[in-house]
């Protein structure tokens, strides 16, 4: 082989090495990639519904007693609470009530209506209704994570009574709230 041929090889072979080299080099000047990370609450699923339940505890039972004009007094704050136990934070999106046999449920008493058995609950201000009251907006039903010194909200239950016609001489239940939770704080309005 001639050195005219032999130069064209070595020169054709380095050209296609630096080729080959091109983006090999253009990936050493960048060779780095980002990868997003989210966290949210575990929503439950059909395979495995407990998956996404919150820890947090509610008043069990909220015992009132009934003065004689049917007002209600209420247990202390500290014994009405709802405290979160997720290490996130968590909110009251929604309260519902349900009147127990016997009672019924009305925003205000009356005691100049015919309707018996009246009850009246509120819970810091709202009034329960069966048809929910929808508290997804309030800032006051916000709670932190377990154990910050916000973990919990006081429900503040108060309450009347008018035209009562069933036996109080020992607890009577009245009514069952049920609390809807949901992650994070209330958006603001």
């Amino acid at each position: 082989m001639s050195i005219k041929n032999r130069t064209i090889a070595v020169v054709c072979g380095l050209a296609l090495a630096a080729t080959a080299l091109a983006p090999a080099a253009a990936l050493a000047a960048d060779n780095t990639g980002t990868t997003k990370v989210t966290v949210q609450a575990q929503e439950p699923s059909d395979q495995d519904p407990s998956a996404g339940q919150l820890s947090f505890t509610v008043p069990t039972v909220i015992p009132f007693a009934a003065k004689a004009n049917g007002t209600l007094v209420g247990p202390s704050a500290d014994k009405t609470q709802i405290v979160n136990k997720s290490v996130f934070p968590i909110h009251v999106t929604k309260m519902t009530a349900a009147a127990a046999d016997g009672w019924n449920l009305v925003d205000s008493v009356s005691s100049t209506s015919s309707v018996t058995n009246q009850l009246s609950l509120k819970f810091h201000g709202a009034t329960a209704s069966s048809a929910g009251v929808d508290l997804s907006h309030d800032n006051y039903w916000n709670m932190g994570y377990v154990n910050s010194k916000n973990a919990s909200v006081n429900v503040d239950p108060a309450g009347d009574v008018a035209n009562v016609n069933l036996d109080l001489t020992t607890p009577n239940k009245a009514a069952t709230i049920t609390w809807t939770l949901a992650a994070g704080a209330a958006p603001q309005q």
